[in-house]
């Protein structure tokens, strides 16, 4: 039986059976694949990587991947991962070629009145985006505050 704190991640049978890894100890499996056979897992040290669902292959590095990107979703076709550029309060959202390795600029979102938002750190909003990539949804946090000006003050 393994310790209680190894992370990884696994397969069950909705039928019932025993769970399977699929992942390697220390790996947590985010965004499935549409064939079902690779998972984009990240390791303790929060990298990225892509692993085979059968097992039997090692984790593969996520080429294209940059610190702090935010995986968001698979292309229907399978062959890229959509992610969230870091640190922005745009979203800036690429289009990362997984066997190719390369990283393709795709869209940005801008919200109608960037003046009043809310710097929240390096998380400035969710991004839902359908596997043909046709059809998005963003949020985003605003604050309307006030200004004065005060004159004569000594």
């Amino acid at each position: 039986r393994e310790s209680p704190d190894v992370r990884r991640t696994y397969v069950q049978d909705v039928d019932g059976g025993e769970p399977r890894p699929v992942t390697s100890d220390g790996f947590v499996g985010t965004l499935l694949s549409p064939d079902g056979r690779t998972i984009a897992a990240f390791d303790r040290y929060g990298e990225y990587y892509l692993c085979s669902v059968e097992g039997g292959i090692d984790p593969r590095p996520l080429a294209g991947y940059l610190d702090g990107d935010v995986l968001l979703q698979w292309s229907a076709d399978g062959r890229f991962l959509f992610v969230r550029e870091a640190g922005s309060l745009v979203l800036r959202i690429h289009k990362l070629d997984v066997s190719a390795g390369s990283r393709h600029f795709w869209k940005e979102f801008v919200p109608p009145d960037p003046t009043v938002l809310i710097d929240i750190g390096s998380d400035p909003g969710q991004v839902r985006i359908t596997p043909d990539g046709e059809s998005y949804a963003y949020t985003y946090w605003t604050f309307e505050g006030e200004l004065y000006l005060a004159e004569g003050l000594k």
